[in-house]
């Protein structure tokens, strides 16, 4: 799809350029949003761009900013992350190892039937309830293409 992977590039090169952290404060500053989440695709893709959201989000203390991140080499080990910036660390990546028993963490179920019986928070309802409220265990259901193997149970 040309159109969205414009877009997406578009997006890429915003994250790049020097000012963003204050093209971003100015957004936030106009739009005055109470949550924003960073990604709705992709993830922190270096130790810069994840510095700079430390950096907006101190800057907005009223908004509360979550990501969910399979990043954990970057985003890990970080003195002085916010308190309004809430990270899940998402499982399924080969830093899974990394994923610490205080860290909030996302599973993807293979079905809401599953979801349901697991004892994981549902995060298909209201995930932003969920993490900020302190949930550690947030559960989603899988909604892609279908899967040959789907391991829920890990």
């Amino acid at each position: 799809m040309p159109n969205v992977r414009e877009a997406q590039e578009r997006r890429l090169r915003a994250t790049l350029r020097d000012d963003f952290v204050e093209v971003m404060d100015a957004e936030l500053r106009r739009r005055k949003p109470i949550y924003v989440r960073i990604h709705d695709s992709g993830d922190f893709y270096s130790p810069r761009y994840f510095r700079n959201w430390i950096a907006i989000a101190r800057h907005n203390p009223d908004v509360r900013f979550f990501a969910y991140t399979k990043a954990l080499p970057i985003v890990q080990n970080n003195p002085g992350i916010p308190k309004n910036l809430f990270l899940v660390m998402s499982e399924g990546s080969k830093c899974d190892a990394r994923i610490k028993a205080e860290d909030t963490v996302a599973r993807v179920f293979e079905t809401e039937e599953t979801l349901t019986g697991s004892g994981w928070g549902n995060g298909m309802k209201d995930d932003v309830k969920l993490i900020t409220e302190g949930c550690k265990k947030i559960g989603l259901v899988y909604h892609g293409s279908p899967r040959r193997a789907f391991k829920t149970s890990r």
